[in-house]
């Protein structure tokens, strides 16, 4: 097993390796095939791959950071505010080498070609600097958010399919377990406490973030699961439960929301497959969601369905959040206050935050990714992220028309998933945010994967009748 490095095929690769393709699902063994079919021969300057094992260990180990579980390890043993930073700069120094090693430069004409709004949000973020109400610490958040976009690229780019399925596998097991077994034994590391008492966070920052990570697992494996042999199904059923488990304990609505909506397009997209009504199923989506959604509104009492999920209607105080985050965008509407100059406020900064937004109280964020993306760098960049998220998620179904693949599958439902926790939650363009780097790097790994092989560029793949 290798990684795959090989850079950017031209046309006539593209065409030549779109005569082949996998029969079935199992023959792609739940990934996208790693190289290209011995008929579509790569350049004799191919770089050489580098030895998997230990690029899976550093990226595993990068997202456990970004995740939260690596500082809240080392808080228990008091090190975790003087380690955290040096591993990040760590960790974005091997990014940038793995990038520059195995791709040179290509990779950032590839990205400004494919990429070319998340490229420009992400310097508008840096340049920010330049008109941000607090200069300093703009600087330094952006500094991390460049990073943690180069590490998101690094593995998406450097990683094949098949080490990234690798590479989730084991973040979400050691998440899940690492944090059910913080939540139950060390109460204090992996609880939080709550208006309704206590919610588990693990290793995590927060219970949503924590509920966020255990739907994504719920999702990766609920799909694994269906596309797996019968022998090897129990691993992934018993972490497919144990994400449940959690994503119910974390007490986060948001984060169940998006796993039942990301489930619910997985399995209409799955059974599009089974009974090939492949080239309807986006149509059938969109109709069975708005009419669920008119008669959630029209028909349900909502008071009844918000506290079913232990919350009130106006979003647990969300509303007064987004009123004031819009009240900041109206300010400034076109530049913003600042990347990070306005949310995740400091200790010392939590006064200054409540009077720049009018209200007696701080908040940690705008409880909505494109608010806070408005906010901070205005409404321009605010229509590009949501450029960019609609592009995140047209890509994987676009390629599961035409290939249908059990990860293509799960990346549709986690960009899904992802949209909808942005309603309530900012996960957009966050620095060192775990979440971010998934839905970039799933996203990055696919396109390329695809790109390498043809399949965009070729005939659609026969619909087949099975998930195996």
């Amino acid at each position: 097993m290798t990684a795959s490095v090989a850079p950017i095929p031209d046309d006539a690769q593209r065409r030549g390796s779109a005569r082949a393709s996998p029969a079935t699902w199992s023959d792609a063994v739940w990934t996208l095939p790693d190289t290209l079919p011995p008929h579509a021969a790569e350049p004799d300057t191919a770089p050489r791959a580098a030895p998997v094992i230990g690029t899976n260990i550093v990226v595993i180990a990068a997202l456990l950071h970004a995740a939260g579980a690596v500082t809240a390890a080392l808080d228990i043993v008091a090190l975790g505010s003087a380690l955290g930073t040096p591993l990040w700069l760590a960790i974005y120094a091997w990014s940038a080498a793995t990038l520059i090693r195995h791709q040179g430069i290509q990779w950032m004409a590839w990205l400004l070609r494919y990429r070319p709004l998340l490229v420009a949000v992400t310097a508008g973020a840096a340049a920010s600097y330049l008109w941000s109400i607090d200069p300093s610490l703009t600087l330094q958040r952006s500094v991390h958010l460049v990073g943690t976009s180069l590490l998101a690229i690094a593995v998406g780019i450097h990683l094949s399919t098949r080490a990234l399925v690798t590479v989730l596998t084991w973040t979400f097991a050691i998440l899940l377990l690492g944090g059910i077994v913080a939540s139950v034994a060390a109460p204090e590391v992996g609880l939080q406490i709550t208006d309704g008492g206590h919610a588990w966070k693990g290793l995590q920052n927060d219970k949503n973030g924590f509920g966020f990570t255990a739907a994504s697992a719920a999702l990766f494996f609920i799909v694994r699961v269906l596309a797996e042999d019968v022998r090897q199904r129990a691993w992934s059923l018993c972490l497919g439960l144990l994400a449940t488990a959690a994503l119910i304990m974390s007490d986060s609505a948001t984060s169940i929301v998006a796993c039942a909506v990301g489930a619910i397009v997985i399995l209409m997209f799955g059974a599009s497959t089974l009974v090939r009504l492949h080239g309807v199923v986006a149509l059938c989506v969109l109709i069975v969601g708005a009419v669920f959604a008119y008669a959630l509104v029209t028909l349900v009492d909502a008071g009844a369905v918000f506290d079913v999920l232990g919350r009130s209607l106006d979003f647990t105080g969300r509303s007064e959040i987004w009123d004031a985050a819009w009240a900041l965008t109206e300010r400034r509407p076109w530049l913003g206050f600042g990347y990070g100059a306005v949310w995740f406020p400091r200790p010392e900064m939590v006064d200054a935050q409540a009077a720049l937004l009018g209200t007696t109280w701080s908040a940690a964020h705008a409880h909505n990714g494109f608010l806070q993306v408005a906010s901070e760098l205005g409404l321009p960049a605010a229509a590009a992220a949501v450029a960019v998220v609609l592009r995140l998620l047209i890509e994987p179904i676009r390629l599961y028309f035409r290939r249908p693949s059990p990860l293509v599958l799960f990346v549709i439902g986690l960009q899904v998933a992802f949209a909808v926790s942005n309603m309530s939650e900012a996960r957009l363009f966050i620095d060192r945010s775990f979440h971010w780097i998934m839905a970039v790097a799933l996203s990055i790994a696919l396109l390329r994967s695809a790109q390498r092989l043809g399949w965009l560029s070729g005939a659609a793949q026969p619909v087949r009748p099975s998930f195996r």
